[in-house]
């Protein structure tokens, strides 16, 4: 039943996000206690993810949902924006402190927004919110899993990225929800079975990656999710203020511009030995600040 977003107060909002972020850190501290036992290869975690179950997840979740081209710019075009904003605030701060690996570029730049983003939208602001919320998550997986894969990799390739399955997955879906093509029943399930084994993987695998964290690596993983939320944030306002967005629209691109950094930057930052212990602490640090930020900013947007 669609949420009325007049009854979604800040309590309710952090009620809602509470129930989320206990089963994330619960699956986290699974991989934590796995990894004192040595019995799981956080490697092979990232290959599964990045190579099969991603790019299921991805695929299912787009051909599953409709969402309109016309959105795409106004709300999708202010999410990149905000996503590149944040990027180039990460590129001056970490070269001026010199850190060469560049997970922590990733963790700046893009938020969770799906196991998080979406559900928020729906309780905040009902089915319009969620309609927007699926445009941004379209919008970020695509620039995620292209300039995303570009940045953690170091390649100046344009086309190499899009030879990878997380991309692939990606640019069919949308193909497939644009045409609004009717797939068999049994690849439907295969690709929702197969995507629903991401979360748990990925959560894993942070959790593992948690075990091997000295105190010494907080500073940059903090300044990140900092860089994530101050410019994400700020960057939104500006296109809300240039496109005139006013509602919904506007709420759903602010809110997102404060969501914590997303899991699969660990997973790609793990990939490609570019500074995932970092990354790890980021989405932690980011995902409990984001327990505070969201509800005060959805209490001032009223």
């Amino acid at each position: 039943m669609p949420v009325d977003p007049r009854s979604s107060s800040p309590v309710n909002v952090f009620e809602l996000l509470l129930n989320i972020v206990l089963p994330v850190f619960g699956i986290a501290g699974v991989g934590y206690y796995l990894a004192g036992r040595r019995v799981i290869d956080e490697a092979s975690i990232a290959t599964i993810v990045i190579e099969v179950s991603a790019p299921a997840l991805v695929f299912h979740g787009l051909v599953s949902r409709r969402f309109e081209l016309a959105s795409l710019w106004e709300i999708g075009g202010g999410v990149v924006f905000a996503s590149l904003v944040c990027g180039l605030a990460a590129l001056i701060v970490f070269r001026a402190l010199r850190y060469p690996r560049r997970g922590l570029y990733l963790a700046a730049m893009f938020p969770n927004t799906g196991n998080l983003g979406l559900p928020l939208a729906l309780l905040a602001f009902g089915e319009a919110g969620l309609q927007a919320a699926l445009v941004v998550f379209v919008a970020i997986s695509l620039t995620h899993y292209s300039l995303g894969m570009m940045i953690v990799s170091g390649s100046a390739q344009i086309w190499r990225p899009f030879r990878t399955p997380l991309v692939i997955g990606a640019l069919l879906g949308i193909g497939v929800a644009v045409v609004q093509l009717e797939l068999p029943k049994p690849l439907l399930d295969f690709t929702d079975l197969m995507g629903q084994a991401t979360v748990p993987l990925m959560l894993l695998g942070l959790g593992i990656r948690l075990r091997s964290v000295r105190v010494t690596t907080l500073k940059l993983p903090l300044l990140t999710v900092l860089l994530r939320m101050v410019p994400g944030l700020i960057a939104g306002l500006l296109w809300c203020w240039l496109w005139e967005l006013k509602g919904v629209e506007r709420a759903i691109l602010l809110v997102t511009g404060v969501l914590p950094p997303a899991v699969m930057n660990f997973v790609l930052a793990e990939a490609h030995d570019q500074g995932a212990e970092e990354v790890a602490v980021a989405i932690l640090f980011g995902t409990l600040i984001s327990m505070g930020t969201i509800p005060a900013l959805l209490a001032f947007l009223g």
